[in-house]
């Protein structure tokens, strides 16, 4: 018989010779098979644990950036035109999601009330979010809390804003301004004349001062004419919009106008105001007609669109 040694702690009052051959599992410490094979079990079940949490973080920080588009955007499916829609949740801003690609930019020469520093040149666009209506003074002052607008009216076009106080809006919307050649490329909808909707503007498709009739001389509701052919409305009129760009007159004769997803940040006192006002006549409501207004400038005529970008 194979004698053992005594077991360092055993029950009070309990010899080990009294355990017999069915105790020697327990000398020196050790465990029962089945305790071994259980903590082992647990071993198992922990590692194969971590090793699961691992991958599923990895798979959504490879998803990160559509993660947090989804927590920024909720989908609204198609727009009339075909073009998949978004609300920010943040500002309840409806945007719609534009495909970019290559587009030609700056106007034909000819063309009425042509600038001879709107050389057309081609441009390539990434696809981005551009808002469908001008920023309203509700969605204004659910961002920023005050109404600046000189025209009172939660659907009329928020103005007197400032470049600066937009860019305040943007940093706490996570929200952009959109780039002059995205904006363009917005506007025209597909469209290489001078306006969206033809060679000319008629009144009943925007607010501007018309040299052969009544004007309104003041801004309206964000959707009071029809749409674009990307489903965007008021892309002509109502309210100049702002922006990223600096303004440079020589910017479209430069290389950097023909690089994918363009931006002016030429050293300049102003920045890029597009679309014209209802203070503008037609020639100044163009899609490709562009000006700059230093960004501390308020005016009655003066608003924004937002976009976002780069899409995941």
């Amino acid at each position: 018989m194979v004698k053992h040694r005594p077991l360092t702690r055993l029950p009070q009052g309990v010899k080990s010779e009294d355990c017999g051959e069915d105790y020697s599992w327990t000398q020196n410490g050790s465990s029962s098979p089945f305790v071994r094979v259980k903590q082992r079990g647990k071993r198992v079940l922990i590692g194969c644990s971590i090793l699961a949490l691992l991958l599923i973080f990895s798979a959504a920080w490879g998803y990160r950036n559509h993660i947090w588009f989804w927590w920024h955007f909720e989908s609204l499916g198609p727009n009339a035109q075909g073009y998949k829609e978004y609300r920010h949740r943040r500002t309840c801003i409806t945007m719609v999601r534009l495909p970019g690609g290559s587009a030609l930019t700056g106007s034909p020469v000819g063309e009425d009330g042509r600038a001879e520093y709107e050389l057309e040149h081609r441009v390539i666009l990434s696809g981005f979010l551009m808002a469908k209506h001008e920023v309203t003074q509700a969605q204004w002052a659910k961002v920023m809390g005050a109404n600046p607008a000189h025209w009172k009216g939660d659907a009329l076009p928020v103005q007197m804003v400032s470049w600066e106080d937009v860019q305040e809006f943007c940093r706490r919307s996570v929200l952009k301004l959109p780039t002059e050649a995205q904006w363009e490329y917005a506007c025209r909808g597909g469209s290489r004349l001078p306006f969206a909707f033809g060679k000319v503007l008629a009144r009943d498709q925007a607010n501007f001062t018309q040299l052969d009739g009544p004007s309104l001389r003041e801004p309206v509701a964000v959707d009071s004419f029809g749409p674009n052919a990307f489903g965007l409305y008021c892309m002509h009129g109502n309210v100049a919009e702002w922006c990223l760009d600096t303004f440079d007159i020589t910017f479209y004769s430069k290389r950097d106008a023909q690089l994918c997803d363009p931006v002016s940040a030429s050293p300049s006192e102003t920045q890029v105001i597009r679309g014209g006002g209802w203070a503008n006549v037609a020639s100044g409501c163009r899609a490709a007609f562009r000006f700059g207004f230093p960004p501390s400038q308020r005016r009655g005529d003066l608003g924004f669109r937002p976009a976002f970008y780069p899409l995941p």
